[in-house]
């Protein structure tokens, strides 16, 4: 089979190797500290961002990038958006147009605004045009890297892409649903936890279950709005299926604001005076 690189070895790139891994792929992880990849070869778990979850010997964890990317067709980036160029920058050297780029990253670039397809795109193109595509969903890496049932979607405008990607990396209790709108899901992945940090400002201020509920559906509602009038497509998965990940958010940001509350008399702790 096809061999697989994971670029970033964080808690949802470990979890995606450690997915991966159970199809009985050839997964290689690069990971950029190299004191963790002694630690993860020689305990088989990331302590770090992973703990108490085992690696599977088939996944081959590198800090060389040159290891790593040798001989792959599928690169799925999993680095953080801040870092996401740089990454990228400094891997460019080893990537070419027979490989098939998947953005793993929730996010949009601070100083250019683009998204994780955009910036591949950028960085690429003095050398090559990218195949891209991004899986997105309500994912926590914990429980994906267990083997809880999990649904994301893989975007991207290619349909033999898609629905390549699809066949490729889906396993018994991580389903990917395809969608050829790359701009909406990606837009909507990256601004929905704003809607999350508004509904634990709700729940901090102890104003119930209702406003809660409409915050969350009015958002949701609006989500498509920031990526085109026309691509309502992304209600189908990015945003009814993030919606519990969502209201989970919530409940950490509700915990936030009652311990800034608590130890702080920071006007932005304070509630409204409504």
């Amino acid at each position: 089979m096809i061999p697989i690189a994971i670029v970033g070895g964080g808690g949802w790139g470990t979890a995606l190797a450690i997915t991966m891994a159970r199809l009985e792929r050839d997964v290689r992880l690069w990971v950029y500290e190299p004191y963790l990849v002694e630690t993860m070869i020689a305990t088989g778990e990331n302590p770090i961002y992973l703990p108490s979850v085992r690696i599977p010997p088939s996944v081959r964890v590198s800090n060389s990038v040159e290891e790593v990317l040798a001989g792959v067709r599928i690169v799925i980036l999993a680095v953080p958006s801040h870092v996401y160029r740089q990454v990228l920058s400094h891997i460019l050297p080893l990537l070419n147009a027979d490989m098939w780029f998947v953005s793993a990253t929730k996010g949009i670039e601070n100083e250019t605004l683009m998204r994780m397809s955009e910036v591949i795109a950028d960085v690429a193109r003095p050398r090559f045009v990218p195949c891209i595509a991004a899986i997105s969903g309500p994912t926590f890496a914990l429980e994906v890297a267990r083997g809880e049932p999990t649904a994301l979607v893989v975007a991207s405008p290619d349909e033999s892409l898609r629905l390549y990607l699809q066949r490729e990396l889906s396993a018994p209790r991580f389903r990917l649903y395809t969608n050829p709108d790359l701009i909406g899901v990606e837009i909507s992945a990256a601004v929905k936890n704003i809607i999350a940090i508004a509904a634990g400002v709700v729940e901090g201020l102890g104003l119930g279950s209702n406003p809660a509920a409409a915050l969350i559906t009015r958002g949701a509602w609006l989500l498509p709005a920031a990526a085109g009038a026309k691509r309502f497509r992304v209600w189908q998965a990015s945003v009814i299926l993030s919606l519990r990940l969502t209201e989970v958010s919530a409940e950490i940001a509700a915990s936030a604001w009652r311990w800034g509350k608590a130890r702080t008399s920071s006007k932005c702790f304070q509630a409204p005076a409504w």
